[in-house]
């Protein structure tokens, strides 16, 4: 079966990034609409592309066969254990709490060996950490991404184990589980919008529709993996597990044909809805099965209408069945942050093209491993600020989701985790504030 690296190093993507601090929080935006495209030298909506290959790049094998599509297992709803005053404190926080300890306390109790998960989640993930300026934090600074990745990654948890003695509930179990979904390598699709900078209009515009229509036929679709998405188009970061997308099949009147003024660029209509977990549910609570309907606490969604951009003619035949079409047209430009490229193809319509907080994904991505908080040596700095160094995924996933009992002694003593500091001096090598 093709890998996932495989199949994201032929979809043209940004980048295989360790997501850490520049998908953390979920805060204040401007309308970053800075770019100018005709003021970009050379610029060609189209261009010259070249044909992916390792994956399916034609519009009529992918609409006839994967207009919808779902991940193996249902992702769930949560909340975002944000950092704010409100709620406060992230997994520190005792807000949702069974027997008055927070999901840290219980983690330290529990693993024992002299574990600081809980202060250190008052220092990192407070209304004021001492390494994100300015503070107090937005309200949108949290977990967003831990979680995302988590519920991409395992089914929902159980709702009640005991492990060395401590009783965790469903809440603190998905409050560990997204501590260490902190820090995943993942495959990632767009640029994000950033705070506090201009932004090139294609960074504003981007992820595209032809990469975003062949990232969800593909990775959810063909191998029904786990998609993640920033629903808030803008520069504050909303991460989502996505539950499902179903595309509705094009009509001859949606086909527009060959592009007048490019007239080796056909042209064709889509709508697109998605539906995601939500992060407004108490983590006490079961996700419901997903019934493809907005059942807020738990599922939120939208629809994206787009224009796709093919290299061959689209045919219909008397039913209006697709029978043949051109493949999806991918246009790498370099000079995007970080060295990478924006890869354009097709265009935003309506509410998708507008709306700098409802309309398009700021980005997708694609978790599939956890990653050592405690181990920074590749990741910079900014890895034992934004993920807790003292969760240590083995042992969660080990003891929620493999049932490996109680620990020989009742703890379990891994190595010592770097001490907090109260100047920390992070990289800045991944921009972006924590996201939601």
């Amino acid at each position: 079966m093709i890998t996932k690296r495989e199949i994201q190093s032929t979809l043209f993507k940004v980048g295989s990034l360790t997501l850490l601090f520049s998908l953390a929080a979920c805060s204040s935006s401007k309308n970053g609409t800075d770019g100018n495209n005709s003021g970009v030298e050379g610029y060609n909506p189209y261009g010259n592309y070249s044909p992916a290959s390792g994956q399916e790049t034609n519009f009529a094998a992918l609409i006839n066969r994967y207009a919808d599509g779902k991940p193996d297992h249902q992702t769930w709803a949560n909340t975002y254990w944000p950092y704010n005053a409100t709620t406060k404190d992230g997994i520190a926080t005792t807000a949702f709490a069974t027997g008055g300890m927070s999901p840290a306390e219980k983690f330290d109790k529990a693993y024992g060996c002299g574990s600081q998960a809980a202060s250190w989640e008052r220092v990192y993930h407070s209304p004021s950490p001492p390494n994100i300026k300015p503070v107090p934090v937005a309200g949108w600074y949290g977990h967003c991404n831990g979680w995302s990745a988590s519920a991409s990654l395992y089914p929902e948890p159980p709702e009640a184990i005991t492990v060395n003695g401590v009783t965790f509930s469903r809440a603190d179990i998905k409050a560990l589980m997204t501590e260490i979904g902190m820090l995943v390598d993942a495959d990632y699709f767009g640029h994000p919008v950033q705070q506090f900078s201009a932004n090139d209009q294609r960074t504003v515009d981007d992820i595209y529709p032809d990469q975003f229509f062949m990232v969800l036929t593909n990775y959810m679709g063909i191998h029904r993996y786990g998609i993640n998405i920033d629903r808030y188009t803008g520069d504050e970061i909303w991460n989502q597990p996505l539950v499902a997308y179903k595309i509705d099949y094009p009509k001859p009147s949606d086909y527009l044909g060959a592009d007048p003024a490019y007239p080796n660029v056909y042209r064709i209509q889509v709508t697109t809805h998605l539906w995601w977990a939500d992060d407004s549910a108490n983590p006490n609570d079961e996700t419901p099965t997903f019934d493809y309907t907005y059942n807020e606490p738990y599922f939120a969604g939208r629809d994206f209408q787009a224009e796709l951009w093919l290299d061959g003619p689209v045919a219909f035949d008397s039913d209006g069945h697709i029978t043949s079409s051109g493949n999806l047209v991918i246009v790498p430009q370099t000079g995007a942050p970080g060295g990478t490229s924006w890869y354009l193809g097709g265009t935003w319509l309506g509410q998708a093209a507008d709306d700098m907080v409802d309309g398009h994904p700021d980005f997708m991505w694609v978790p599939y491993a956890y990653l050592d908080a405690s181990d920074t040596s590749d990741t910079g700095p900014n890895a034992k600020l934004d993920a807790n160094p003292y969760v240590d995924h083995t042992w969660v996933v080990d003891h929620f989701y493999k049932n490996v009992g109680d620990d020989v002694g009742g703890s379990a003593c891994a190595a010592s985790a770097p001490t907090p500091s109260a100047s920390p001096s992070p990289s800045g090598s991944l921009s972006g504030p924590p996201h939601r």
